[in-house]
């Protein structure tokens, strides 16, 4: 036996039907077809409706996901307390805004993913559109595009079903607007474990909604045929979460149209703003005063660009003009340089040529000159030596004369 929370109502087993004891007109003949009391809030049923076993699905824009566990089901909510004159049993207690995120967590077998190419070229065209209000339902609907896109980065309407593992019947619906995955990480890889690969990842919501169910109160009275009546009931709750998706079906495909429609919007407006010559009033026909001004606005804020860009242009083929001038004048000054230095230094060389022939021929009129010199002392001594003889030979000649005189006078005078 046992206690079961379903739609505000108690379930348990019929054996606690003598120990509950009420004031309600009818509680004692529960059994009977017209023995529930509306006033009254609990009810007693038969222990099978105690959810024993269950399993659940994950639906992300309509595309069912199968994980192994979700945890972070919960509603959290923050209070505060205000004093209040006059009210002296207890204090006011009011809700307080949530400061912190809410978070779901998933685990699966490790799912490979395929290139995102295409989705983020449609996220990228979403982004820019200029109303926020058409900006957010285009990323829904490109994320309503791709079951990878609505589960890793969001917006996407999600639901959690709950249904007993016996019969199908649904036992909890939550729902959800999720944002984008916030975590991911993978198990230890150990190639010897042999175990599944597991991935586990944490996403960011609004908030957990829990849904009404098909499940109402019965009488035991009618217990024969409340299971063909629960079925029922489970048929008609089927039915309007069928309906309800056929209606987020298109509404995303509605939203899915709007998206065909600003995108192919878009190439026009970017046409028009690229285009050279103005845009007639055939071509702005289908854009409303906003856009208008937007595409005159983005023109001139063209114009202004290629006027900047050209006189920017403009300014570096003059200043590469410049430098080239400037480097063609500094070649010419190097080569005349180098000329220059050429030239010097051939008249350094044939100064130095010179300055050699000019000490040669010095060397060569010292050596003359003293070849002179010493052919001149040679002379000299020579023509001395010879003089010198030469005073010799006349002074013996003289001598001699004298000598012969005298010889002759004294024979004169001998003969005498």
């Amino acid at each position: 036996m046992g206690v079961q929370l379903i739609m505000g109502f108690a379930d348990a087993g019929s054996g606690f039907l003598s120990k509950i004891s009420t004031g309600f007109t009818g509680a004692n003949n529960i059994s009977s077809p017209g023995g529930y009391s509306r006033k009254h809030p609990i009810r007693v049923s038969a222990m099978k409706y105690i959810s024993a076993g269950f399993n659940f699905i994950v639906t992300l824009n309509e595309f069912t996901f199968g994980f192994k566990n979700v945890s972070g089901i919960s509603v959290n909510r923050q209070t505060s307390t205000i004093n209040e004159g006059g009210v002296n049993d207890h204090a006011i207690i009011v809700e307080d805004p949530n400061q912190s995120s809410f978070t779901l967590s998933f685990s699966r077998g490790l799912m490979i993913r395929y290139p995102q190419i295409v989705d983020a070229t449609v996220r990228s065209a979403a982004a820019i559109v200029p109303n926020p209000i058409a900006r957010k339902a285009a990323l829904i609907g490109a994320s309503s595009l791709s079951p990878q896109e609505a589960l890793e980065k969001g917006p996407a309407l999600g639901f959690i079903n709950v249904y007993y593992r016996t019969n199908k019947r649904l036992l909890g619906l939550y729902s959800f607007l999720s944002l984008g995955m916030t975590e991911w990480r993978v198990s230890d890889l150990d190639a010897e474990s042999g175990g599944l690969l597991i991935e586990d990842m944490t996403i960011i919501h609004t908030g957990i909604t829990r849904e009404p169910t098909v499940l109402q109160p019965f009488s035991i009275g009618s217990a024969i045929n409340q299971e063909s009546e629960v079925d029922k009931q489970a048929r008609e709750e089927y039915r309007k979460i069928e309906e309800a998706k056929e209606s987020q079906k298109e509404k995303l495909k509605e939203l899915n149209e709007k998206l065909e429609k600003l995108k192919d919007k878009r190439k026009r407006m970017i046409k028009l703003i690229t285009q050279e010559s103005d845009p007639t009033e055939k071509d702005l026909e289908d854009f409303d005063e906003n856009e208008k001004s937007y595409i005159a606005k983005a023109r001139l804020a063209k114009k202004a660009k290629d006027n900047f860009e050209q006189t920017q242009q403009n300014k570096n083929t003059e200043w590469q003009n410049e430098m080239t001038n400037e480097k063609n004048k500094n070649d010419e000054r190097k080569a005349q340089a180098e000329a220059n230095k050429a030239a010097s230094k051939e008249t350094a060389e044939k100064a130095d040529e010179a300055k050699e022939s000019e000490t040669e021929r010095k060397e060569e009129r010292i050596k003359q000159a003293e070849a002179n010199k010493a052919a001149s002392k040679e002379a000299a001594e020579k023509a001395t030596e010879a003089n010198k003889k030469q005073g010799d030979l006349n002074k013996e000649h003289a001598q001699e004369i004298i000598d012969s005189r005298k010889e002759k006078e004294d024979s004169e005078s001998d003969s005498k």
